[in-house]
């Protein structure tokens, strides 16, 4: 992959809270709300949180020191960062904008049911209301009949669903004005985008756990510890997997941020703020999530294990329909609350995979002489084409299959081949000249 002789001009973070925001916007996502509290719950409960806390400390910040080190450093997005540590490396900045685009896909067409379901939060009447009912299957068959209309297998399938398609217009247009006015803009609109949706989070909090029930939820979330589990080599690939995905890493964002930063910027303090908040954001997530979970159970009588609690039968089945149990007009408050929360909480981690997809097209030879605002058309109207992929009626299967394969495969790989590119790819004098003392030698103990 030839990098363009092209000195591309580079832009700055408005200031460093910004570069902060934006960062924290793009690890927290999809994932930190319903893959974290799922997997603690299915790893019996907190004995999760100690695999999870040594891949923090173990694997997460020094790779997060690693990927925004290599874009300061260079002042590049992960393409040309990695050719500069060694030009056959720079496959591995290839692999990560490849995997971005791949989950920024997936990852807008998720948005767009939460775009659809938030609509829906102000009918008088909830479509996935079980107030009437015993169990979630009319949410259920709301989510995966009336909203996705899900085929019968992934072999069969007939046709775009027509207002998944409009949605998935509108999320593509709301990522492109996130970024069309460069990364000062960018930066302005992190504080909407991270700090509303944490107030909100607070909301439904402080909503859940004074729900009768709840405190049954919290017991399942935090309350049981299952030590026999910590023998089993599957929960620390899944710890380890969570804290690379959940930190952006391998994606080429974080080096397009880091690019983005003054070159003296304290690297080591930015990642553990980043990666401190992220966790502490997923802990807290777990206890809105199981708090109204336990509140469902306790009024429908039904046992935990009959619910789904992971993956977007949290989100779109069992959790909007604990939240319908609420008396009267609050249900619909909750639901507009939630749904807008998610889809803030979405929006930062999709808009910073464009931004690095475009950082690292800037930098390449092919598509150097382009200008920005046209790589930016290019990739979101491309991205968009490959969302109407998963707004068929086959999407959720398609989702399901690509989105196993690349958080347990493709992302394990890419950062292992790039903790050994810098790691063993430079002389510790070099490493010290690179990313200063104190990185050195945090990233080498590690």
């Amino acid at each position: 992959f030839k990098m363009s002789e092209v000195v591309v001009e580079r832009e700055r973070w408005g200031s460093r809270v910004s570069f902060i925001l934006a960062a924290i916007g793009s690890a927290i996502g999809l994932g930190n709300f319903w893959r974290f509290p799922f997997l603690v719950y299915s790893w019996g409960g907190g004995s999760f949180f100690i695999p999870y806390i040594i891949s923090l400390i173990v694997l997460g910040i020094p790779m997060l020191i690693l990927e925004l080190s290599v874009g300061q450093v260079f002042q590049t997005a992960a393409v040309a960062g990695m050719a500069k540590v060694n030009k056959r490396y720079s496959g591995l900045g290839v692999a990560g904008a490849l995997a971005s685009f791949f989950i920024v896909c997936y990852y807008c067409v998720v948005m767009a049911w939460s775009l659809i379901y938030l609509v829906e939060s102000f009918y008088p009447e909830l479509p996935w209301s079980i107030r009437d009912a015993d169990g979630v299957e009319n949410a259920d068959n709301h989510f995966l009949y009336d909203t996705l209309h899900l085929s019968d297998s992934i072999s069969q399938t007939t046709y775009i669903v027509g207002k998944i398609f409009f949605a998935v217009l509108v999320q593509w247009i709301c990522v492109y004005l996130c970024l069309w006015k460069g990364v000062k803009a960018t930066g302005k609109i992190v504080y909407v985008t991270m700090i509303v949706p944490i107030v909100m989070l607070f909301i439904l909090l402080i909503r859940g756990v004074t729900l009768e029930g709840a405190g049954n939820g919290i017991y399942e979330y935090v309350g049981n510890w299952n030590m026999e589990n910590l023998k089993e080599g599957q929960m620390w690939v899944d710890a380890a997997t969570q804290i690379f995905f959940s930190l952006s890493l391998a994606f080429g964002v974080m080096q397009a941020y880091g690019s983005f930063n003054e070159p003296n910027s304290n690297v080591v303090q930015n990642a553990i703020i980043i990666a401190v908040s992220n966790c502490m954001f997923s802990f807290v997530t777990g206890f809105v999530v199981f708090s109204i979970i336990g509140h469902l159970t306790h009024i429908q009588r039904i046992p935990f294990d009959a619910l789904t609690v992971g993956g977007p039968g949290l989100a779109f089945v069992t959790y909007p329909a604990a939240l319908s149990l609420m008396p009267g007009v609050s249900a619909n408050i909750f639901c507009v609350i939630f749904f807008l929360t998610f889809f803030m909480l979405g929006i930062d981690s999709a808009f910073s995979m464009v931004e690095g997809i475009v950082a690292n097209l800037q930098e390449t030879q092919l598509f150097g002489s382009l200008s920005r605002s046209t790589l930016l058309i290019g990739t979101c109207a491309l991205g968009c084409l490959g969302s109407m992929l998963y707004a068929a009626d086959i999407g959720y299967y398609m989702l399901d299959l690509i989105d196993f394969y690349i958080n347990n495969f493709c992302l394990l790989v890419i950062v292992l081949l790039e903790a050994y590119a810098v790691g063993w790819g430079h002389d510790r004098k070099t490493m010290i000249e690179l990313v200063g003392m104190k990185a050195s030698v945090m990233f080498e103990i590690f």
